[in-house]
């Protein structure tokens, strides 16, 4: 009968990297996991309904506020942000 074991605790993926390619993962001990997945927001600049110039990727504390501030007044992510960042942008030019 094989022995059982747990995946070591690592630093970073560098040193998970390198454990990995040196051991087998066949004998590691199956353990439940729990995590939640939120999807990152993601801004695309087009310069065209089809090419994509620029994609902007908001981290995930940032992106849950945007999403909450959104839900609360009644608009989409994408809505919320393209109308801050229009303000941004027209106040910015009304200032030179």
């Amino acid at each position: 009968m094989r022995k059982h074991k747990t995946l070591p605790q690592f630093e970073n993926y560098e040193e998970a990297a390198e454990w990995l390619d040196s051991h087998s993962t066949a004998d590691l001990e199956a353990t439940e996991v729990a995590f939640e997945v939120a999807s990152p927001l993601t801004i695309q600049i087009l310069d065209s309904l089809t090419e994509v110039e620029e994609t902007i990727v908001v981290e995930k504390k940032l992106s849950q506020q945007i999403r909450h501030i959104a839900d609360q007044e009644g608009l989409s992510p994408q809505a919320l942000v393209h109308k801050w960042l229009l303000e941004k942008v027209e106040k910015i030019l009304e200032a030179k």
